[in-house]
């Protein structure tokens, strides 16, 4: 009698493992931000437990239905992660499935789908590609050579009253980003994977410009009084130089491109309604000259806006004041003469890579040229829209407007 209850309850035992599926996320997924793990399980008696590891390593366990899992991938280096689902039954059978998804996430607070208002800070251009900083809604790039390309996005998005993206520099696959509460974030792969540096105990940050001589090397302006050096491509930061100013400071940074390690830092004091200008060699290790305004240029001047260099002799250089005048230094920016005085507002200045002493000038929406070392100038051209922050690459003149980014083929705006 006792031996055939015992071979009866051997003959009920459970040995069939549950029935398991995994419904989100899919194999081969690309996957972002919180990630929702959806499991279903079956079994001819109870489910006891339900376990999900990603990595080997347990992160949710759970014994009653529903069996899905929220998966915070904010943090997590963006690769490759195997999920893997156990199904346990209270016979202690268990099933076992997995998938692999590709985890991709971008800092920022969400995920633009456009850009709306084109706030633009700033952009780059590396072929194919302009690069835009477009403040509270972050990075984005597109392909210019490419006329039906659309913005990618590439993240730091921030909600209402976030602080914006102000700055960003690009040498091929690194990049380096800047704003003005995270301070630098860096990449070395497109803007796949970033990277933060934080300045303690400092606030906004401007400009960020890269050596054109040494691409480690990057010089940004701080709370407009600062001037800080990278020497490893953005990864950490020293402070070389402070200013007097009060109220504004320092705005701008000017790389010598024919002088190697030579910049111009400058700007304007609002407290004392006077510019700021600032020289330095050897990469910012040397001030070579901090000009007074009303005694290093003649006639004296409260502001200086733009600065251009000229390709045939280094020591020849040229900076725009606020009323339309041009003055020129020969001697390497230690003193400034006027050298001509236009009823025109020029924003900026740039030299014509195709021709000697040749060179494009902005207003508002216009552009002005000169052909004989800004003796003479003249207007060749009026647009319906503004142009901001020009720059000439790949024979091309790119400006950002109210809209985007735009270019114009030099050829077809003069051609000596």
């Amino acid at each position: 009698m006792v031996s055939c209850e015992k071979e009866s309850i051997a003959e009920k035992k459970d040995t069939i493992p549950p029935a398991l599926s995994i419904n989100s996320p899919l194999p081969g997924k690309t996957v972002r931000g919180i990630v929702l793990i959806e499991a279903r399980t079956d079994d001819d008696s109870e489910i006891s437990l339900m376990e999900v590891t990603i990595h080997d390593s347990l992160h949710f366990s759970k014994r009653v239905p529903p069996f899905d899992f929220n998966w915070n991938t904010l943090g997590l280096y963006n690769k490759e992660y195997e999920i893997k689902i156990r199904s346990t039954d209270f016979s202690n059978n268990s099933t076992a499935k997995s998938v692999s998804v590709h985890l991709y996430n971008k800092p920022g607070d969400y995920y633009p789908v456009d850009i709306v208002k084109y706030q633009i800070f700033g952009f780059e251009v590396e072929r194919p590609f302009i690069y835009l900083v477009a403040g509270v809604e972050g990075l984005w790039r597109k392909k210019y050579i490419n006329a039906d390309a659309s913005w990618e996005y590439l993240g730091f998005a921030k909600k209402e009253g976030g602080s914006p993206m102000v700055d960003l520099s690009v040498n091929g696959d690194s990049l380096l980003a800047a704003d003005n509460e995270t301070h630098f974030w860096y990449s070395d792969d497109s803007g796949k994977n970033w990277k933060n540096t934080r300045l303690n105990n400092f606030g906004y940050l401007w400009d960020l410009e890269r050596s054109p001589h040494d691409t480690k090397i990057i010089i940004s302006i701080v709370e407009g009084k600062y001037l800080f050096k990278s020497i490893d491509n953005g990864r950490s930061w020293n402070m070389f130089f402070k200013t007097n100013a009060r109220m504004g400071g320092l705005g701008q940074i000017f790389w010598h491109p024919y002088k190697k390690g030579e910049f111009w830092a400058m700007g304007f004091d609002g407290f004392n309604s006077k510019g700021i200008m600032a020289g330095f060699t050897n990469n910012g290790d040397e001030l070579k000259s901090e000009l007074d305004f009303k005694s290093d240029f003649y006639p004296e001047i409260k502001d200086a806006l733009y600065m251009v260099f000229n390709s045939n002799n280094s020591e020849v250089f040229y900076t725009l004041a606020p009323r339309g005048e041009i003055y020129k230094t020969e001697n390497g920016g230690l003193s400034w003469q006027l050298l001509i005085n236009s009823n025109n507002f020029f924003s900026s200045i740039i030299e014509d890579p195709r021709y000697s002493d040749s060179y494009f000038l902005f207003g508002p929406s216009k552009i002005f040229y000169s052909k004989d070392g800004l003796k003479t100038i003249e207007l060749i051209k009026t647009l319906a829209s503004s142009i901001v922050t020009p720059l000439i690459e790949d024979d091309k003149i790119f400006y950002a407007t109210a809209y985007g980014v735009e270019f114009l083929y030099l050829d077809n705006l003069i051609n000596q």
